[in-house]
Parts: structure tokens; C-alpha cells; sequence
């Protein structure tokens, strides 16, 4: 028998998710999907693309879209580390630098990135403990109703 999974109410509070940028054709159904899960801060990556569907999100939550911070991915993740405090962040990107800035976070050599397969259009959603990145879901659509657990799922206690 499994546990079924408990949500942290602090969790949203401690949620980056990665978006990797679509097509401007599905950023409607996109929209839609994480609109149950407004963010306190929306961050972009300065190609054109990630800028516009940025600007989107943050008018949907009624927050700031700043860019990310130029820079090697470990300059992104420790400026992430330290806002992630203030709520829910959504940071878009290429899915490419989200690989890099994923493998990262989750403690992979940054020559393994091109392994983690995250699709244009899907996202991942890292949890920060208040030292550590933890992967809850990867590859998503949108938002689920919990915050997960993270992977590697442990064993079930009867």
C-alpha cells in the first residue's frame, strides 16, 4: 500500500518552475493551464521569444517580469536561490539553457544537460528547501493539484 502524497502549504512559496518556451500558437492553452498557479515574479531569458511569453505570464498574474540575469547558469540558480522566498517564480527560457540550468540544480555535470529532455512547450518544477533544489516534476504541461515528492520516490511505509 502507498502513501498518497501530503502537500506543503509553504511549499508554492518555495516553487521555480522552469518553462521552456513554445510556440506563440500555444501560449493560449499554456496560459490557461497556470492560471489556477499565479506567480509572485516571472523571469525571462532575453531572446524575444521567452521575453514575449514572460510578459504574458506576468500580466496574467499580476506581477513583474524582469529578465533572468545574463551569466553562466550558476549565477542563475544562486540569484533564483535567493528570490525564491518571495513566492512562486516561473522562469522562461530555450529549452537548451533550461537543460543546463536543471542539470545544475539537480547536481549534474552541465556536459549531461543535453540528457534531461524537457519539450519546447513543458516545464519543470523545482522545490528549494532553503539550501537545495529538489526535482518535483519534469516535462510537465501545467501545474498538478501537489507539490510532489522528490525523485527519487522513496519506499512506501505500511
Amino acid at each position: 500500500m502507498t502513501t498518497p502524497p501530503t502537500h506543503d502549504a509553504d511549499a508554492t512559496a518555495r516553487e521555480v518552475w522552469l518553462l521552456a518556451t513554445g510556440t506563440d500558437q500555444d501560449l493560449a492553452a499554456r496560459l490557461a493551464a497556470f492560471a489556477g498557479a499565479p506567480a509572485a515574479l516571472v523571469l525571462a531569458a532575453a531572446d524575444p521569444a521567452s521575453a514575449r511569453q514572460g510578459a504574458a505570464f506576468a500580466r496574467q498574474s499580476g506581477c513583474a517580469c524582469a529578465a533572468l540575469a545574463p551569466g553562466p547558469p550558476a549565477q542563475q540558480l544562486s540569484a533564483l536561490a535567493q528570490r525564491v522566498s518571495a513566492g512562486r517564480i516561473l522562469v522562461l527560457l530555450p529549452p537548451a539553457p533550461l537543460a543546463e540550468l536543471l542539470a545544475l540544480a539537480l547536481g549534474l555535470p552541465r556536459a549531461h544537460a543535453s540528457r534531461l529532455r524537457i519539450d519546447a512547450g513543458r516545464a519543470a518544477l523545482l522545490c528549494h528547501d532553503g539550501a537545495d533544489f529538489a526535482l518535483r516534476h519534469a516535462n510537465v504541461l501545467a501545474p498538478e493539484r501537489d507539490s510532489g515528492q522528490s525523485l527519487p520516490l522513496g519506499r512506501a511505509r505500511p
